[in-house]
C-alpha cells in the first residue's frame, strides 16, 4: 500500500518536533516554541488535506494549496516591505519606555553608553576625592541615567557644566540605574555613593519609586500574540510589532479590558496610611536616615510624569504621591524641589521628551531641571575652596 506524500511530509515534521518537545531542556524556549509550532501545523496540514481531498477532490485540494501559498508569500513580502518602511519612518527614534524594544536595542548597539567600573553610565573617576573638588553625588533611575538622550545632555553632565563655568571645581557624578526604585536607591548610597566622601547627595525621585519590587496587584495587558516567546522576539526584532504591539495594549486601557497603570498607582498608593505608602514613605526615611548617619546632606528633586504635564500643576494625576513624598522630606528636614511648576510651562510637553514614543526627559526638560535645581541648592553647594 502506498503511503500518500502528504502524509509522509506530515509524519516527517511531526516525528522530530514532538521529539524535541519531550527531550529538549525546558530552558530552550525558542526550540520549544519551534518544536510546538511544528507540531501543530503538521497536524493541521496532514487533517486538512485529507478533508480537502475526500470533499472537493486532487485539482481542488492543489488550487487551495497554490492560493495559500500565494497568499502566504504576499502577506510575508508586505510585512517586510512595512517593516522596513516603518524603521524608515521612525529612523528619529532613539529608545522607548521598553528597554528592550527593537528601537532600544538598536539605539543602544549604535551608541553603546560608557560603563565605568562601578556599573553606572559614568566616567571613571577616583575613590578618594581630588583636593579642592567639591563632589555631588546624583542617585536615580533612568531619569537620571538619561534614557534615550547622549550623556551630555542629562542633568548631571548639564549641572556640571553650569558649575564649573565660574571656574570653581566640582564634580558632578551620575549614579542613575534604570529601574531603580527608593529601595534600591538606598542600596546604592550604602554601596557605592558613601565610599567616595560626596560633599552632597542629590535623590532623583520619581512617582514609581514608592512601588517597591512587588507589583503582583497591577494587571498586565494582553500581548498581541498568545506566544510568549514569540512576543519578547518580535519585540526585540520587528519596530512594525512593537508598534502594534504598544497600540493594542493602549487600546485594552481605553477599552476597560484592563485596569491602566494610572488606575493602579491611585488605587494602590492615594490612601497615606495604607501599607503600600507606608512602605514607600519608609525607604524614602531609610535614605535620608542613612545619609544623615554619614553627615552627608542631602536634598531631593522630583519629576513628574511627563506623559501627564498638561500645562496645569493642579490636573497632574499623581500630586498625591509628590504631596506624600514631600511630607517625609519635611519631616526628616530635608530639602526637596517640586518641578511640576517649571516643565508644565512647555506646552505641548512632547517638547520634553527623549523623543516621540519616549517620554523620559530629553535635553529640554533636563536643561530647565538643572536650571531649578541650581536656583534650590546652588548656595548650599557653593564650594569653598573657590570662595576662599
Amino acid at each position: 500500500m502506498r503511503v500518500p506524500g502528504y502524509i509522509v511530509i506530515g509524519l516527517a515534521v511531526f516525528i522530530p518536533s514532538v521529539t524535541a518537545l519531550l527531550v529538549a531542556d525546558p530552558g530552550y524556549r525558542g526550540l520549544h516554541f519551534l518544536a510546538k509550532a511544528a507540531t501543530l501545523l503538521s497536524v493541521v496540514g496532514v487533517v486538512g488535506t485529507w478533508v480537502l481531498l475526500k470533499s472537493a477532490g486532487r485539482e481542488k485540494t492543489r488550487q487551495v494549496f497554490a492560493t495559500l501559498l500565494l497568499l502566504t508569500v504576499s502577506l510575508g513580502i508586505s510585512l517586510v516591505v512595512a517593516e522596513y518602511a516603518v524603521r524608515f519612518a521612525f529612523s528619529d527614534i532613539t529608545t522607548t519606555v521598553d528597554n528592550s524594544s527593537y528601537f532600544a536595542r538598536t539605539w543602544n548597539r549604535l551608541h553603546p553608553p560608557v560603563i565605568n567600573r562601578y556599573g553606572f553610565r559614568e566616567r571613571e573617576f577616583s575613590r578618594e576625592k581630588p583636593e579642592g573638588i567639591y563632589r555631588i553625588a546624583v542617585i536615580g533611575d533612568s531619569l537620571t541615567y538619561g534614557q534615550g538622550i547622549k550623556a551630555a545632555d542629562r542633568l548631571t553632565n548639564i549641572l556640571e557644566n553650569s558649575l564649573n563655568e565660574s571656574g570653581a571645581r566640582y564634580e558632578v557624578l551620575n549614579f542613575g540605574h534604570p529601574g531603580a526604585e527608593t529601595i534600591d536607591e538606598v542600596e546604592i548610597l550604602k554601596k557605592y555613593v558613601i565610599d567616595i566622601s560626596p560633599d552632597f547627595v542629590l535623590l532623583q525621585w520619581f512617582v514609581n519609586d514608592v512601588e517597591g519590587h512587588d507589583k503582583a496587584a497591577e494587571q498586565k495587558p494582553y500581548s498581541l500574540l498568545p506566544s510568549n516567546f514569540l512576543t519578547r522576539y518580535l519585540k526585540r526584532h520587528s519596530a512594525l510589532y512593537y508598534l502594534a504591539n504598544a497600540k493594542w495594549k493602549s487600546l485594552q486601557g481605553s477599552l476597560g479590558l484592563v485596569k491602566s497603570h494610572n488606575d493602579y498607582i491611585i488605587q494602590r498608593f492615594s490612601d497615606p496610611d495604607s501599607q503600600a505608602s507606608r512602605a514607600g514613605s519608609a525607604a524614602l526615611e531609610d535614605f535620608f536616615k542613612l545619609a544623615k548617619a554619614q553627615s552627608i546632606p542631602v536634598g531631593v528633586v522630583m519629576f513628574p510624569r511627563l506623559l501627564e504635564v498638561n500645562g496645569s500643576v493642579d490636573n497632574y494625576p499623581f500630586g498625591f504621591l509628590i504631596k506624600h513624598a514631600t511630607s517625609t522630606c519635611k519631616r526628616n528636614n530635608v530639602p526637596c524641589l517640586d518641578l511640576r511648576s517649571v516643565l508644565a510651562k512647555v506646552q505641548p510637553a512632547q517638547k520634553l521628551w527623549a523623543n516621540r514614543l519616549d517620554p523620559h526627559p530629553g535635553r529640554l526638560a533636563n536643561e530647565l531641571a538643572g536650571k531649578a535645581v541650581l536656583d534650590k541648592f546652588g548656595d548650599t553647594w557653593e564650594n569653598p575652596a573657590v570662595r576662599d
